[in-house]
C-alpha cells in the first residue's frame, strides 16, 4: 500500500491501513476514523485484489519497528493507563536507544529506579506494535522452575506440565491462520533473583543460541526473533545504598548474556507535569500555585536523593501517592472549604506516612517545608480533619 497510505497518531507511531482493515473490516467501514475511510475508498480495489500484509513497519519516537497486523490485542500487554512516551531528558534518550535494540531483537537489561516507568515502557511497546507477550515477576518465593516445567498427578498417575515461559519461547504465539510469531518475554524485578533461580533463566539468555532445558534433560530451541527484556533496580551488582535491599548480586556470567545494557532515570519535569496533570486535573484546577511549588520540591528531593544524603525513593508512584489523594479530595468534596495549602498538606501526608520511621520522615520534612506554602511542618488547625488526617509532626 505505500507510505501514502499511513494515518499519523499523537506524533508517537503511525500504523497503516490495512492494520486499520483488519481490526474493523467485521464491523463495517463507519468504524473507520475520516482519514483511513477515504483512503479505503481510494484503495478498496487494490485491498480486495491483493493479500494484505501480516507485518509493517511504525515509527515510534523516530525509531522504526516492526509491527504485527494480524495479532489481537488481548495477545498484547495493555498500555498502562495515561501513559505518555516521554519526549524529553536522559529518558527519552534511553528509551530510544531501548527501541533500536528492541527492534533488532537484542536481549536487553534495563535498570534504574522506582517509578521511571522501565516495566511500562515495555508494556506500552507491545501495545503499540501488537507484539505479543507475557510477563514473569520474579521473587525469592517465585517458582521459576514452574514456568518451565511442572511434575502433576491425575488419576492415572503423575505427567509432566509444560509451563508458560517454556511453550512461549519455544512455539511463539499462534495467530488464527497458524502464523507462529516470537513473544516479547519480560523479566520483571530480575535483580531480586535468588542464585537457584538464576541458574533457570542462564539457559533461556544462552549469548550463542538461544535455548530451553526440559525436564529430562531435553534441549529445545527459543523460537529466534523471541525478545527477552529484564527489567531491575540495580545493574545486577546487588544493592550498595540501602534504596533496594531485596535486589540480590547477580553472576557475571548470567548478565553476560544481556545484549545491551540500559539506565533508566526519572522523568523529565516536563513530561512529568504533563502526566501528573493528565492524571489529576481538579488538583492543578484548585491549587494554582501546585506546579512551581511541585517543581522546586521533586527537584530538591532528587538531589538529596543522587547525593546519597537520603536512602529512599521519590519516583513517578510517591507523586501519585500525593497529588492522588488530593484528587480523591475533590472528586469527593468538590465544594470543600478546605484552603489549598490544607489539601496541599492532606495529600502529602500519605506520601509521608510511607516513611519507615520518624528519623526519615523527619529529614523529608525538612527538606519539602522550604518549597511548601505555609511550610509543611507547622500545621496550623487540622481538628475538622478527623484524627486520621491529621498532620503528625
Amino acid at each position: 500500500m505505500g507510505d501514502s497510505t499511513r494515518v499519523k497518531i499523537e506524533n508517537d507511531y503511525s500504523v497503516s491501513l490495512e492494520k486499520y482493515y483488519l481490526d474493523n473490516f467485521e464491523k463495517g467501514i463507519s468504524f473507520f476514523p475520516k482519514e483511513v475511510v477515504d483512503l479505503y475508498h481510494s484503495y478498496e480495489v487494490n485491498i480486495m485484489r491483493k493479500a494484505i500484509p501480516v507485518e509493517d513497519k511504525v515509527n515510534i519516537l523516530e525509531v522504526p519497528v516492526n509491527a504485527y497486523l494480524d495479532v489481537s490485542e488481548e495477545h498484547c500487554f495493555a498500555l498502562p493507563e495515561n501513559y505518555c512516551l516521554p519526549k524529553y531528558g536522559s529518558l527519552n534518550e534511553s528509551i530510544k536507544e531501548t527501541l533500536i535494540a528492541l527492534s533488532c531483537q537484542r536481549k536487553i537489561y534495563i535498570h534504574g529506579p522506582s517509578g521511571c516507568g522501565k516495566d511500562a515502557f515495555i508494556q506500552a511497546y507491545s501495545f503499540l506494535t501488537s507484539t505479543p507477550a507475557k510477563i514473569f515477576q520474579i521473587s525469592p518465593e517465585t517458582d521459576v522452575q514452574s514456568w518451565l516445567y511442572s511434575l502433576r498427578l491425575n488419576e492415572k498417575g503423575s505427567y509432566i506440565r509444560e509451563g508458560e515461559l517454556l511453550k512461549a519461547l519455544r512455539d511463539g504465539y499462534l495467530t488464527p491462520k497458524g502464523r507462529q510469531i516470537p513473544y516479547l518475554i519480560l523479566f520483571s524485578d530480575f535483580d531480586r533473583a535468588s542464585s537457584d533461580q538464576a541458574e533457570f533463566l542462564r539457559l533461556i539468555l544462552d549469548s550463542i543460541e538461544g535455548r530451553v532445558l526440559g525436564i529430562e534433560g531435553e534441549v529445545y530451541k527459543v523460537l529466534p526473533g523471541t525478545i527477552i527484556v529484564a527489567t531491575a533496580n540495580t545493574s545486577g551488582s546487588g544493592d550498595h545504598k540501602g534504596r533496594f535491599i531485596s535486589a540480590n548480586p547477580l553472576d557475571n556470567s548470567l548478565l553476560d548474556r544481556f545484549d545491551r545494557f540500559f539506565e533508566y532515570n526519572w522523568l523529565d519535569w516536563k513530561d512529568e507535569l504533563r502526566i501528573l496533570k493528565i492524571k489529576y486535573p481538579k488538583t492543578f484546577h484548585n491549587i494554582e500555585w501546585l506546579e512551581s511549588v511541585l517543581k522546586k520540591s521533586i527537584s530538591k528531593m532528587r538531589e538529596y536523593i543522587q547525593n546519597d544524603s537520603v536512602s529512599l525513593e521519590f519516583g513517578h508512584r510517591a507523586l501519585c501517592r500525593w497529588l492522588g489523594h488530593c484528587e480523591d479530595i475533590y472528586t469527593l468534596f468538590p465544594d470543600t472549604e478546605d484552603t489549598p495549602n490544607q489539601i496541599f498538606k492532606r495529600g502529602l501526608n500519605c506520601y509521608l506516612d510511607s516513611m519507615p520511621d520518624r528519623r526519615l520522615r523527619g529529614i523529608v520534612e525538612n527538606i519539602l517545608d522550604p518549597h511548601s506554602p505555609g511550610g509543611i511542618k507547622s500545621e496550623g488547625d487540622t481538628s475538622h480533619i478527623g484524627p486520621r488526617l491529621k498532620l503528625r509532626y
